[in-house]
């Protein structure tokens, strides 16, 4: 192995080793998200994931979802829909069997990527303290939750930073049911959005 690729690998170990050291482990009972910068990888490549720690042996189903007009998105999670105004892109999906969420058609998508380019791993649970519970409460009746982002994002969204933008804005208006972070990217750019509360999120580049 060349110095140069050995201190890639010896780094990217030292990072994933203090990431998952630095996590508690009750966390780990849910999800870790992954982020590999290009200056770590042999081929230059990013890589931004997630493991879903929910269960093993957990089944996933592939698919390819049609470009449509104004889709009506609606949750499992609560009475959040969200009607689209414009049509949307194709995109394909790594969703949940659709038997874990009442034979929905539309059961959650974990990952994806559309014909834009625009990829999202969704997502990782996250939790809010008291304080912020109190002055900003989740909404568990009507909110967007991790049911929605990915195909949201994926079926409208042409750049990660639109994504993250649109989604920030159906946190603000109709409140979020849970805490979660989600990964959004494409070519050119990733992020982490962060939902922290009812209606409060950031996104990091």
């Amino acid at each position: 192995m060349k110095r140069s690729s050995l201190l890639k690998a010896m780094t990217a170990a030292l990072t994933a080793a203090v990431v998952f050291t630095s996590v508690p482990a009750a966390a780990l009972a849910e999800c870790t998200q992954f982020w590999v910068p290009s200056m770590y990888t042999e081929n230059g490549s990013d890589y931004i994931g997630r493991d879903e720690d929910f269960s093993y042996r957990y089944f996933k189903r592939y698919g390819i979802e049609p470009s449509m007009k104004n889709v009506t998105y609606f949750s499992d999670e609560t009475n959040f829909t969200w009607t689209s105004d414009k049509t949307s892109y194709r995109y394909s999906f790594v969703r949940d069997p659709r038997d874990q969420w009442d034979d929905g058609p539309n059961a959650y998508s974990a990952a994806g990527i559309n014909e834009k380019g625009v990829s999202c791993s969704a997502t990782l649970s996250t939790s809010y303290g008291p304080e912020a519970k109190a002055a900003d409460p989740l909404n568990e009746e009507s909110g967007i939750g991790e049911y929605n982002y990915a195909s949201i994002v994926l079926g409208e969204s042409a750049t990660a930073r639109e994504g993250v933008a649109l989604i920030g804005k159906l946190v603000e208006t109709y409140g979020a049911c849970s805490c979660d972070q989600l990964t959004i990217s494409d070519p050119n750019e990733s992020w982490v959005l962060m939902v922290l509360s009812g209606h409060q999120w950031a996104a990091v580049k």
